[in-house]
């Protein structure tokens, strides 16, 4: 429970900007747990800032002022979640996007100003600039266009969000029936917030400055610099721009050779150590492994050799599993969840079901693995955590790391507006 005043969302009768609203926000905290309110109250002014700008088109800016002036006396918002906090299941994304789309009704937002991109892009603001995590906007896009699994079979969201805007559509990946997705917890609480994010967030835009001085510079077949580090294959990655990477560079090394490179992107710690190559290669590599695992995945459908079928599952298990190797050499892996994923690659849950691939999501360090589970059967006991596997493989967790893993599945479906509700409040 917190309370906090309505004025800090405004200097009178004009809204504040974004990062004043999170110096203001950051001045109150006493304690790292006390960071929940700050994205309900960042969705809270967003939803306001929103509000105020489709006011002004309906009209007109000359009325402005006396649109600041109406804002709302009070607000409060209740949250009842079941999502853990700081386990990489996007709880901060499900929170913010709840907020702003309650929010957005309460306002009498139009649907415009409510389509799902626009809102998701809103609530990624609110994590870089109030909150002061910059992470991107996949677990907004996934909270706002997920799909609830009990509807029909489960489903995987295939978009590209590079920025400054969405590349492509957002596309719905229907799995084979019998695959399943599920989340292991490891018990080890992370944030896009913590340290160890922004450091290899610091060390891929550090590669990506050198890269494209390399190119200024006549390296490889480019005329142009990248405008994302996805830009580049794997193999022109290694054959033509890796060699310029350090494996490690302190952050003073780099600013005295870049200088103004990354001013305004991230901030740079003069005496850590960056793990430069590491940090740049993944995203390259990782961009490539979603799409081989995207092909894999579809090429499955109609599938009916179970020697061909096993390859396949091979691959995917694979990729999985090199994705969660290249978390670890960024310096976003932990012990615990490489136990986790070795436990889990590749082992049977039960004579008809197993685990094909294991790996650590969201941002890392820590939190939960993303886990794709088969059940040649296609029944739902390979799912139940009460199952003797899954009762084994925390029990074994347990006896060497003292943490309690839980598995989580199924989708609650994407943020949606269920209606109003009133109440008389007595004098």
């Amino acid at each position: 429970h917190a309370t906090l005043p309505l004025e800090i969302l405004s200097n009178g009768s004009h809204l504040v900007s974004k990062s004043q609203l999170g110096a203001a926000l950051g001045s109150l905290m006493t304690s790292k747990d006390e960071l929940w309110k700050n994205y309900i109250v960042g969705a809270v002014h967003a939803a306001l800032e929103q509000h105020s700008v489709w006011e002004k088109r309906r009209v007109g800016e000359a009325r402005s002022g006396l649109l600041e002036s109406k804002l709302p006396t009070g607000v409060c918002v209740t949250v009842v979640s079941d999502v853990p906090w700081n386990a990489g299941l996007a709880s901060s994304a499900a929170v913010e996007m709840a907020v702003v789309v309650a929010m957005g009704h309460a306002l009498k937002l139009p649907a415009e100003a409510l389509d799902p991109i626009r809102i998701s892009s809103m609530c990624q603001e609110v994590e870089n600039q109030v909150v002061g995590a910059n992470c991107g906007l996949m677990d907004h896009l996934a909270v706002a266009h997920a799909q609830d699994a009990e509807k029909g079979n489960s489903s995987l969201l295939g978009f590209d969000c590079r920025l400054p805007k969405l590349a492509g559509d957002i596309e719905t990946i229907a799995l084979p029936k019998g695959m399943s997705v599920l989340a292991v917890e490891s018990g080890v609480e992370r944030s896009v917030a913590d340290p160890p994010y922004a450091q290899v967030r610091a060390a891929s835009l550090m590669g990506f400055a050198m890269i494209n001085d390399a190119i200024r510079k006549g390296a490889g077949d480019r005329t142009t610099p990248i405008d994302c580090l996805s830009d580049i294959p794997p193999s022109v990655f290694c054959a033509e721009y890796q060699r310029f990477l350090p494996d490690q560079i302190a952050g003073a090394d780099f600013v005295a050779g870049m200088r103004d490179t990354l001013k305004g992107l991230t901030t740079v710690d003069p005496s850590f150590l960056y793990r430069v190559r590491a940090a740049t290669a993944h995203p390259i590599e990782e961009h490539a492994r979603v799409l081989m695992f995207e092909a894999a995945l579809r090429g499955l459908h109609g599938q009916h050799s179970e020697v061909a079928r096993g390859r396949t599952h091979h691959v995917l298990g694979e990729l999985m599993r090199q994705s969660h190797a290249s978390y670890s050499m960024c310096g976003l892996g932990t012990s615990e969840t490489d136990l986790l994923v070795s436990m889990l690659h590749d082992t049977p849950v039960c004579t008809s079901a197993k685990v094909i691939g294991a790996k650590i999501s969201g941002g890392g360090g820590g939190g939960a693995l993303s886990v794709v589970v088969w059940d040649a059967l296609k029944s739902t006991d390979s799912l139940d955590e009460q199952a003797e596997f899954w009762k084994s493989v925390q029990a074994k967790y347990h006896l060497q790391t003292g943490l309690t893993c839980k598995v989580r599945g199924g989708t609650s479906g994407k943020a949606t507006y269920h209606g109003r509700a009133t109440r008389e409040v007595a004098d």
